[in-house]
């Protein structure tokens, strides 16, 4: 019979102090989100620890340090057929009259190896585990077939044929997807005429948040839809020399993420090692691999897309002293620092007398000396000074502290009337509000000025792109807009109230956007105070309590009851993703972290979580 020797891959105003530090414990867990769519005194060096990710628990751990993704549903075996053909007289006529490589030597290629009866085996080993042996099985002029049973996912098939006398007459291999609860039928050729391709992936879906490789054939076709093995030279039904190119497409919407691929990306030749599309766990919606081709002839080429699942990291900590962070849950501030760091006030320690910073890597350090006993730190802001500055409900001060700890508290006017929300203003100026008398101050150099408000209970602000500050009521359906000399502007809008409409943001759209007073609705404010309500799309029990811009230009809201994630367009199309964490975690701050990724803290728990989309 005739055969090929072939190696392939084919298939599917106080006192300055230093702050002092405590080690801790950041236990990590990962949970899968799913989406849906709707139109003092110096002290010593800080103590430190180290939070590390767990891997995800659908994928297996290759020795490159990347998460390889086979994609095995089950590991049932199931049957798989094999039949290798030898190519048609119809389907190599026209590469044999017409072949730029010469008729002679691609006839050579394509002639019976020996005319002795013809033995096949072959040995089957799945990725990652052991060889099994079947056959001899013997062969017809024609074709050789065999079945046996193989683990779902990547195998390798190495096929060995012989004579009656166990003479080896010739050897390959080609690597394999195996389907699961299916039984597989593989058709082998060794025509290197191409007539189509399909590009296939070991799974469509990885979950975001954590690397991993995916395995990737390409499966070039002859015109009879027998998958091409072997080592010769691909060429098109004119017999001319084809070269195919893998192109990798990301659809990053404003993300860091990336998909590449680890492998040849040019082929002339069924591959002859395996081909993986490494994803880097970055913010990725997804990415389509396609293959592109030299020959004019190749029309059918069919591409893959891989799809990133949103996926939560919760990191816990455990306290190594009296100090508890966020017994009572973290309180309504996370925020980048200029240290590339975030900054987290813990509302629960020690009676909210402490400061986290947390790196992306998981190095944190607590911060406590130098903050009031019982100050109940809530909100922060980064200040032009390059210090992070934070609101102090009980003790009715703000302070800063600056990336190595030194912390500077400031009294902010008669005690009672609850320091909440805080911002930096246009004009290089901090500005807060005192909720309990209806205050908005601003505190520069030391200096404090205090204006009157008619809102009541203020507690979100921000200021916008008109350079003026905005700030939004809790207890009536009320937005604000000051100017830095204190000049007000009310505008109000139909809801209940009854929440506590922590967020407000400047949008990309040059519009406010914030939470109206019921915790259910998003407002956006044109400049000019016309409000419009969305609420379609977002859960009744959703109890909105922070938002920020996206990467992607869309505003991210956490939804505290409802444990969710939400996202909103500028035109008002909202979708909410289930965060996978566990019930009563309840999503609280939120900030795009200097990795692109989301992070909010959880109100009620020792967690922060990072949020991958």
């Amino acid at each position: 019979m005739q055969v090929l020797l072939l190696v392939a891959c084919s298939g599917g105003g106080g006192s300055s102090h230093q702050a002092s530090s405590t080690s801790a414990e950041l236990i990590p867990s990962v949970a899968t989100a799913v989406p849906s769519v709707i139109a003092g005194t110096a002290s010593a060096s800080p103590a430190q620890s180290i939070m590390t990710p767990h891997q995800l628990p659908t994928v297996s751990s290759q020795p490159s340090a990347l998460v390889t993704s086979n994609a095995i549903v089950s590991t049932q075996a199931v049957p798989v057929h094999v039949q290798y053909q030898l190519p048609t007289s119809s389907s190599t006529s026209s590469i044999l009259s017409r072949s730029r490589i010469g008729q002679s030597a691609l006839k050579r290629n394509l002639e019976y190896i020996s005319t002795s009866n013809t033995l096949l085996t072959i040995s089957v080993t799945p990725l990652g585990g052991s060889a099994t042996v079947y056959g001899p099985t013997a062969c017809t002029q024609a074709s050789c077939t065999v079945s046996f049973t193989a683990t779902p996912g990547a195998n390798t098939l190495v096929f060995t044929l012989t004579d009656n006398s166990n003479n080896v007459l010739a050897s390959f291999s080609t690597l394999q997807f195996i389907q699961p609860a299916t039984e597989n039928t593989l058709n082998l050729t060794a025509n290197p005429a191409v007539s189509s391709v399909v590009v296939q992936l070991g799974t469509s879906t990885v979950n975001a948040g954590s690397t991993s490789n995916v395995l990737v054939t390409v499966n070039a076709k002859d015109a009879d839809g027998n998958s091409i093995v072997g080592n010769s030279s691909y060429v098109d039904t004119q017999g001319n020399p084809v070269t195919l190119s893998l192109n990798v497409a990301n659809a990053a919407s404003g993300g860091k993420g990336t998909v590449t691929i680890q492998g040849p990306t040019v082929m002339t030749a069924p591959a002859q090692v395996p081909i993986y599309a490494h994803y880097d766990g970055n913010w990725l919606n997804s990415a389509t691999i396609s293959v592109s081709t030299t020959s004019s002839t190749i029309n059918n080429l069919t591409a893959a897309t891989m799809n990133i699942v949103p996926t939560a990291t919760e990191y816990s900590y455990v306290s190594n002293t009296a100090n508890h962070l966020m017994t009572y849950g973290p309180a309504a501030g996370i925020t980048v620092g200029s240290d590339g760091n975030l900054w987290i006030p813990e509302f629960g320690s020690n009676n909210g007398s402490c400061m986290l910073k947390s790196t992306i890597s998981g190095t944190l350090t607590e911060y406590c000396t130098g903050i009031s006993s019982g100050a109940g730190v809530i909100y922060d802001t980064l200040g032009y000074d390059g210090n992070l500055w934070f609101t102090e409900q009980y003790s009715n001060k703000i302070a800063s502290i600056t990336p190595g700890g030194n912390v500077q508290e400031y009294s902010a006017s008669a005690s009672g009337y609850w320091p909440i929300g805080i911002t930096k203003g246009p004009d290089g100026a901090i500005w807060f509000i005192q909720q309990g008398n209806n205050y908005i101050d601003r505190i520069a150099g030391g200096v404090l000025n205090s204006y009157a408000t008619s809102a009541v209970q203020p507690r979100s602000i921000v200021f916008g792109s008109d350079q003026n500050i905005w700030f939004a009521s809790r207890t009536s359906p009320l937005l604000s807009r000051m100017t830095i000399g204190g000049q007000e502007a009310d505008f109000s809008y139909t809801d209940t109230c009854g929440g506590y409409n922590d967020g407000i943001v400047n949008g990309p759209d040059g519009n406010i956007w914030f939470v109206e007073c019921d915790d259910q609705t998003i407002g956006r404010s044109t400049l000019n105070g016309t409000i419009t309500s969305f609420s379609s799309g977002i859960s009744s029990s959703a109890n909105i309590r922070n938002m920020v811009v996206g990467p992607d230009s869309n505003i991210y809201f956490t939804e505290m009851n409802a444990n969710k994630i939400g996202s909103i367009t500028t035109s008002g199309v909202v979708t909410e993703y289930t965060t996978g964490i566990g019930s009563g975690a309840d999503p609280f701050a939120l900030t795009v972290g200097p990795d692109g990724n989301l992070w909010f803290t959880e109100a009620g728990t020792n967690k922060i979580a990072k949020f991958v989309l």
